[in-house]
């Protein structure tokens, strides 16, 4: 779960994934809401996830990563 930082439900929140801290990111999956459930696990058995707020073409930098 993330804050929305008062920002409207127009904003799309970027899910990304990876199996490394650094590196590899990929896009999982999208949602204007505050949280996603997703069974996406990366195959090194640790999966690190960030997430990106886009409203229009503006997108924000990568949140902190959590891991799993």
């Amino acid at each position: 779960k993330w804050n929305r930082n008062n920002n409207p439900s127009s904003v799309i929140f970027i899910v990304e994934a990876s199996g490394f801290v650094d590196k590899d990111f990929i896009m999982i999956d999208s949602t204007n809401k505050v949280s996603l459930q997703t069974t996406y696990r990366h195959s090194s058995g640790t999966t690190y996830f960030r997430v990106k707020a886009k409203k229009g073409v503006i997108l924000t930098e990568s949140s902190n990563i959590v891991v799993i």
